[in-house]
């Protein structure tokens, strides 16, 4: 069996670095980026900081704007914020059966039919959903603690910790998709990736944005790393409120948790990421835009849409909103 070829879409915290790590594989891989990004990427590689190497890692990189090859696998890594400009980039790349990997925080554009149809803050008019149908689609929840930075000359990619997983299932239960799981599976073994099959990928979904609804966005508000929210008992409990929403919404959709809040933030001490910046406080002192609406936005969303009260969400919201708009 050939190779499968290999698209990243978006070359930030988490694309670079899946990108780096299938191109260290010898896996087929182009990354996709913006047009200004790609002058500096072409030229230095992608420079991959991990907790026990330091590496350059060459990728053939393409502009989203121009020329892009049929390949049989796109990893879409951008921020869910960007899918809308990127969504004609991932079309270019799509042949009869090709396979979408969506690799992205927050509830998903493919979700639209359990949620009673698309969500302003996620599908604006419903465009992706008819651009990118589910059916292609394998569901990916990230659990990769990757850092990017700017220097002169070149972009660095940063691992927090050596282990991580990808968490994949296909968005559509009804579509036949074991073999491109399989295949999906065995590029990202290869490259070290981890990825874990999960034959519930909406509740992995919202297993991973029940917690992190709220510690984004106070990561914000407070402007610290985990550990700083956590060991704080009003911001503790706060956390506690908001994920006491969350879970309300994902109940009404059938998925509930078996675990108590703070057991899940325990999971997350475990995981070691008491020092790490959440990606949308990175974004937020690197002055990009807050990847906020899929995260916590749509939430609220789809507490208002279903009858729920999220108003402790809606109210954090509101001040990580304010405080973008003051700096």
């Amino acid at each position: 069996m050939e190779e499968p070829r290999i698209a990243v879409v978006g070359g930030g915290a988490l694309g670079g670095v899946i990108a780096a790590r299938l191109a260290a594989a010898v896996r087929p891989v182009t990354l996709v980026v913006r047009p200004h990004r790609v002058e500096t990427l072409s030229a230095h590689g992608i420079n991959l900081i991990e907790p026990d190497r330091t590496r350059t890692v060459r990728v053939p990189v393409l502009p989203g704007t121009g020329p892009l090859p049929l390949v049989d696998i796109v990893v879409v890594a951008v921020k869910a914020h960007h899918l809308a400009d990127a969504a004609g980039a991932i079309r270019r790349l799509i042949g009869p059966d090709t396979v979408l990997v969506s690799v992205l925080n927050g509830l998903q554009w493919w979700m639209a039919g359990e949620f009673g149809g698309p969500l302003r803050s996620l599908d604006p008019g419903g465009d992706l959903l008819a651009r990118l149908p589910p059916a292609r689609v394998i569901a990916c929840v990230p659990y990769w603690a990757c850092s990017m930075r700017e220097v002169p000359e070149r972009i660095e990619h940063h691992l927090a910790k050596q282990t991580g997983r990808l968490v994949l299932g296909p968005a559509d239960p009804d579509a036949p998709a074991g073999d491109r799981v399989q295949t999906v599976v065995a590029a990202f073994e290869s490259a070290g990736l981890n990825p874990v099959v999960s034959p519930e990928i909406r509740r992995e979904i919202w297993f991973k944005v029940w917690p992190w609804a709220a510690v984004a966005p106070m990561s914000v508000v407070h402007e610290c790393p985990f550990g700083a929210l956590t060991d704080h008992p009003d911001r503790l409990a706060r956390i506690e409120r908001v994920m006491g929403e969350v879970a309300a919404v994902a109940r009404c959709l059938g998925q509930r948790f078996e675990i108590a809040a703070r057991d899940r933030l325990a999971i997350m001490e475990r995981d070691g990421i008491r020092p790490h910046r959440p990606s949308m406080l990175q974004d937020y002192q690197s002055g990009r835009r807050l990847e906020l609406e899929p995260l916590a936005g749509a939430v609220v969303e789809l507490g208002d849409r279903l009858g729920t009260d999220p108003s402790a969400l809606r109210q954090l919201c509101h001040e990580v909103r304010d405080k973008v708009a003051a700096a």
